[in-house]
């Protein structure tokens, strides 16, 4: 009984999120971070018809990738998991690789209130209490919802993810998100 509670919880929060009424302004295209900070924009999706694909790309105030990373999980997973599975993800690899001042974008809507806020979305308080735990690590952070047209390399990357398994790249991003970065640097001057 206690489950079935907590699912009509979670889809009555999820239903007040897109209720057409909540007018959010959100990015519709990149834009580059203040010097001295990085972007990283990530996102998550099913990548093959039997596993999920992270992905995320961190870029300097110029716009130049300074890290891309792939991660792929071996099994089909809800969306608003698989997106927060993403943002533990990068915030662990940015804080191993020494990225402190960073700016967090994610298309999930529900996942950047949860890194505001004490969830109450059960099937991923456990990953937002590991993600908040993770940001209290970084010396400057935040997190901001945007479209997918403003997260489009990492979108990219997490459908990717059963070509490459998990893999980083370090200043050269793979070359099926070369257009993609090329267009948001256009779209960011």
């Amino acid at each position: 009984m206690e489950k079935a509670q907590n699912l009509l919880a979670e889809w009555k929060e999820a239903q007040e999120h897109h209720a057409p009424c909540v007018q959010e302004k959100r990015p519709q295209q990149w834009s580059a971070p203040s010097q001295g900070r990085i972007k990283i924009n990530v996102d998550a999706g099913w990548s093959g018809p039997h596993s999920t694909g992270l992905g995320f790309v961190a870029r300097d105030h110029r716009g130049i990738i300074m890290l891309a990373g792939i991660c792929l999980e071996a099994q089909r997973l809800d969306p608003l998991i698989a997106e927060a599975m993403a943002l533990r993800w990068s915030l662990h690899t940015a804080l191993e690789v020494g990225l402190d001042s960073v700016i967090f974008e994610l298309d999930s809507l529900s996942v950047v209130k949860a890194t505001r806020t004490n969830s109450s979305l059960w099937t991923i308080q456990n990953l937002m209490q590991d993600c908040i735990y993770l940001a209290s690590l970084f010396t400057s952070i935040s997190f901001n919802h945007v479209s997918r047209n403003a997260n489009v390399p990492a979108h990219t990357l997490a459908s990717l993810a059963c070509s490459y398994n998990t893999k980083l790249w370090w200043d050269v991003p793979p070359p099926e998100i070369e257009h993609a970065l090329f267009v948001d640097a256009a779209l960011s001057d």
